[in-house]
């Protein structure tokens, strides 16, 4: 729950929900499938931190109150897409698909994804090439994001990826179908500045690791979690400062 000592962040305010006689239970199902992706954000963020060769908790007071979402996306299945076909050659595959969504990298910390078998999400690699993300049951996707890339010094790096609507020859998947998901976006709590942390010698922050997606460097970006996120939806969606 948000802190009694700091201003309510645009990321604390009440949700608005559908009326609960109509959908009696979605309320009750996505909150708890909210909190319990928080739980699993926040051992996430222990693991980096070990990866990193510094004490698992180097990270808890960073996420002592996590600016979270949780989107409910449809991508409608269109046979102009979203941006246009795009052959698939580097795979070897002969069939087209639609841009559901461009290519871009997620704002935050991480995120979590738990797919099912329509498919459809790609990684760009380190040659450029595009790579499918395989559907594992039972298993979640973590992508990247741009401030673990800034805290970090670009030792982890933010993942670029897209949405595809894959129409022929795909063996085990059904073709022309709408596709549902739910990704959750693991960010620090709202007030805590992004910057570098040079925290482990054996990482230093060189120059050639210190940029982010937009080639600024890191040590120019002290802003909080809530100032870059409520930047980037501006940028991103036309909505002012403060607005929903």
């Amino acid at each position: 729950s948000p802190s009694p000592s700091l201003p309510l962040s645009f990321f604390h305010h009440p949700n608005q929900w559908p009326d609960t006689h109509v959908t009696p239970t979605f309320k009750p199902t996505l909150a708890g499938y909210l909190h319990q992706l928080t739980d699993l954000g926040r051992s996430l963020a222990r693991h980096f931190a070990v990866i990193m060769g510094v004490d698992s908790d180097a990270f808890a007071s960073l996420f002592t109150c996590p600016a979270v979402t949780l989107r409910l996306l449809h991508y409608v299945y269109s046979t102009n897409g979203g941006g246009g076909r795009a052959g698939c050659g580097d795979l070897g595959v002969e069939y087209k698909k639609e841009i559901a969504c461009g290519a871009h990298t997620d704002y935050g910390c991480f995120t979590l994804l738990h797919q099912d078998a329509t498919g459809g999400l790609e990684v760009c690699d380190a040659t450029g090439a595009w790579r499918e993300v395989p559907y594992i049951p039972n298993a979640f996707v973590v992508n990247i994001g741009d401030m673990l890339q800034m805290w970090t010094g670009g030792l982890f790096k933010s993942t670029v990826h897209r949405v595809v609507y894959y129409r022929e020859k795909q063996t085990g998947r059904p073709k022309d179908t709408d596709r549902y998901s739910i990704p959750f976006f693991f960010n620090p709590s709202p007030y805590v500045p992004v910057e570098a942390l040079d925290i482990n010698p054996k990482f230093p922050l060189g120059e050639g690791a210190s940029t982010n997606t937009t080639n600024t460097p890191v040590a120019a970006q002290k802003r909080t979690c809530e100032e870059i996120l409520m930047d980037r939806y501006s940028k991103a969606f036309g909505t002012k400062q403060g607005r929903a």
